[in-house]
């Protein structure tokens, strides 16, 4: 797995032992600095020519430098998922966009930093920050 030092990151692990919303999105924080406040403004779903937007507009609270927090759970597996944060750091208010693939159940276990061993999504499990 490709090494993703002092980035905002998304990794996506399915969870089966939960009873629904078993895809369990993680927002990483893997810098050096904390984020003062962290909010998940809108999750957005597209498949095919057809999408759809849920505005979340929650706050996550502050994430110490090298951290991480459950920011999403869901059940859809077959669409393209886009999420939209906004930060605040020490550098200003930042938004971040996080584009995921379509996600498939892996059978292996896969280490992911920071959140240890977990099923994570086919493809590219991280997605950088625009």
């Amino acid at each position: 797995m490709a090494e993703h030092k002092d980035s905002y990151l998304v990794a996506v692990c399915y969870e089966p032992q939960m009873p629904i919303k078993k895809w369990a999105f993680y927002f990483i924080n893997n810098t050096d600095a904390p984020i003062e406040a962290l909010i998940l403004k809108r999750v957005e779903y597209e498949w095919g020519d057809m999408g759809s937007v849920t505005a979340v507009n929650e706050s996550l609270g502050a994430l110490p430098e090298r951290s991480f927090h459950l920011a999403w759970r869901d059940d859809e597996d077959e669409m393209r998922i886009e999420m939209i944060f906004q930060a605040r750091t020490s550098r200003g208010e930042e938004q971040l966009n996080f584009e995921l693939p379509m996600l498939y159940k892996r059978i292996e276990d896969k280490a992911v930093p920071i959140l240890g061993k977990c099923r994570c999504c086919t493809g590219p499990t991280f997605s950088s920050s625009a």
